[in-house]
């Protein structure tokens, strides 16, 4: 069965050969026919997603020729015809974003029920689907600014729920860890330095809790010229006074 990839680097595999798709357009076109993987697309919304504001002339005609590239990459007849538009067949192919979502929704399910090694080990393999930003080279229309930031929210959600059923645990080292690394790539998410402050106060790090701050201060200050978020002022002054309890 064909694995269709877009959280990341674009590309297709069959068997052991792996294929980039390149170029904006045909990396927009497979992103919405994979987030709408078994839904027919109509010729409009492709349009709007391939090319905004600035369609070209023929643009049905573009889609189709766009298509016809796309199948020759897939090497099969997995985008399937239908009356005003595309969609990709669910039973011949698997896409990176649908298994994805159907483990965010089985975290919620495992925390509810408190289960949370489960909750860990299925956040492992979510967050294991994602290579680098979901459609990162395709044009900046719609497929970007509603399913990126979307699918950005969701994974942001998943690592919460690894780091506090690590909490819950008692593991902290590994909410540690994957949180230094998430703020490595995005050094003003503030929720992640609320979590790795209280993480390290909790292991008797308060220096390296109130480090973690001055960090996240900076790049707030320096970036965006604003000051950290009520939330993280009280959590640091908690930290200096000690109030955070250990374990």
């Amino acid at each position: 069965m064909l694995w269709i990839q877009v959280l990341g680097p674009p590309h297709i595999q069959r068997d052991e050969r792996r294929v980039p798709v390149s170029g904006p357009q045909r990396v927009a076109l497979l992103g919405v026919l994979a987030v709408r993987c078994g839904t027919v697309v109509p010729y409009s919304e492709l349009v709007d997603e391939l090319w905004g504001e600035a369609p070209p002339g023929d643009a049905p005609n573009a889609v189709r020729a766009h298509v016809c590239r796309l199948r020759s990459i897939l090497d099969g007849a997995e985008i399937v015809s239908a009356a005003g538009g595309y969609r990709l067949d669910a039973a011949a192919c698997r896409v990176d974003v649908a298994v994805f979502e159907r483990l965010v929704t089985e975290i919620a399910a495992a925390g509810a029920g408190h289960a949370f090694a489960e909750v860990i080990a299925k956040a492992d393999a979510a967050l294991g689907l994602w290579t680098g930003p979901p459609f990162a080279s395709a044009p900046e229309a719609s497929l970007r600014r509603r399913a990126g930031i979307r699918l950005e929210e969701q994974r942001r959600m998943v690592v919460t729920a690894f780091v506090r059923a690590h909490f819950r645990l008692g593991t902290f080292e590994q909410a540690v860890a994957r949180l230094r690394e998430e703020l490595a790539a995005d050094p003003g998410w503030e929720r992640g330095c609320a979590l790795l402050i209280e993480a390290l106060a909790r292991t008797g790090r308060s220096a390296e809790a109130q480090d973690a701050y001055r960090r996240t201060c900076s790049w707030l200050r320096h970036q965006h010229q604003l000051p950290p978020g009520p939330r993280l002022q009280r959590l640091n002054l908690a930290v200096s006074r000690h109030q955070i309890v250990e374990g």
